[in-house]
């Protein structure tokens, strides 16, 4: 039953994001930020992410996005940890960038496997931002990218393929372990 439960709290959140974009439904802002606030209370640290995009692409309330992207974070959120990165990697970010504490982030994401983050941490060693300038590092980042970014190119392209023939249960397998590799494609193919 419990598993039951944080499955309908999961799927709650993930429609709260296709709500508030219109992808796949009527855009509904409102009801999706709604959805959202019941799927962070019930616990599911992922919608914290969800609330901080909300209000860093929608409201453009960059104060508000901090506040739950640090919730989530905390809370070892990889995309929470990401996005944190780049809010503070913004120009407008409250109180100025700060890349120190955008790479903190970028890579405590990265070493749970989110490649965006790997490729931020990679750019902000490559320039000496928030970190002293390091091609050696950036290269290293940029390497296990490549590595890792085979894999899930594979697994992408078997996922496409069991859709187009119709097979379901093995295409969202498939996008299910490439989403949760951080390919925010495969993340939406899933719920699809």
């Amino acid at each position: 039953k419990q598993w039951y439960q944080r499955r309908v709290v999961i799927t709650a959140g993930e429609t709260a994001l296709m709500k508030i974009s219109g992808h796949g439904t009527e855009q509904d802002k409102k009801g999706g930020l709604e959805m959202l606030m019941r799927a962070a209370e019930a616990g599911f640290v992922s919608s914290l992410a969800g609330l901080g995009w909300f209000h860093s692409e929608h409201s453009g309330n960059l104060t508000e996005a901090l506040k739950y992207y640090k919730q989530g974070a905390a809370s070892g959120d990889k995309n929470s940890m990401y996005a944190l990165g780049m809010v503070y990697s913004r120009p407008d970010c409250p109180g100025g960038p700060d890349y120190k504490e955008a790479i903190k982030n970028f890579d405590a994401a990265a070493a749970q496997g989110h490649i965006a983050a790997a490729l931020e941490t990679g750019t902000l060693h490559k320039f000496g931002l928030g970190t002293p300038r390091s091609c050696s590092n950036a290269v290293r980042f940029y390497h296990w990218i490549a590595v890792k970014h085979d894999k899930l190119a594979r697994l992408t392209r078997q996922a496409l393929d069991h859709y187009f023939q119709k097979e379901y249960q093995k295409a969202f397998a498939r996008y299910k372990l490439a989403g949760e590799a951080g390919c925010e494609t495969s993340q939406y193919n899933a719920v699809y």
